[in-house]
């Protein structure tokens, strides 16, 4: 499955059903994750909470990786790497890849730190955190 939905914050891309990427979004991460679960089921507000629930605790533990690789913590960071582990999927390697062809690149991230940022995603979308 293949879809756009467009909110005036941004673009959600879905594919394979699963959220692939989200554009020119300039809005919290609650109305973020409130619009990628309005774009599966509009009439749930349900949903929209369990998807901010979901992002908010994902970010909470990246905060946590971050602040032990670069001793920061930083929400927008910590969104973006976010946004590219959902993009990713199933598979730590793409997640990387995006990385390197990101501006996130600068930070010369190691693959181990990367693979436990997309650990900690696949974790929270698999009910294990």
């Amino acid at each position: 499955m293949l879809g756009t939905k467009n909110f005036g914050t941004g673009t959600i891309r879905i594919r394979g059903g699963l959220l692939a990427s989200l554009e020119n979004t300039t809005t919290t991460t609650t109305t973020t994750a409130a619009a990628a679960a309005a774009f599966f089921d509009p009439e749930s507000a349900e949903a929209a909470s369990a998807a901010a629930a979901q992002m908010s605790l994902a970010l909470g533990h990246i905060n946590k990786q971050l602040e032990q690789f670069i001793g920061i913590n930083d929400d927008e960071l910590a969104e973006e790497l976010w946004r590219l582990a959902v993009a990713a999927q199933q598979s730590s390697h793409q997640f990387i890849l995006f990385v390197a062809d990101s501006e996130l690149n600068d930070f010369k991230f190691t693959d181990k730190f990367l693979f436990d940022v997309w650990a900690v995603v696949n974790d929270v979308a698999n009910g294990r955190l």
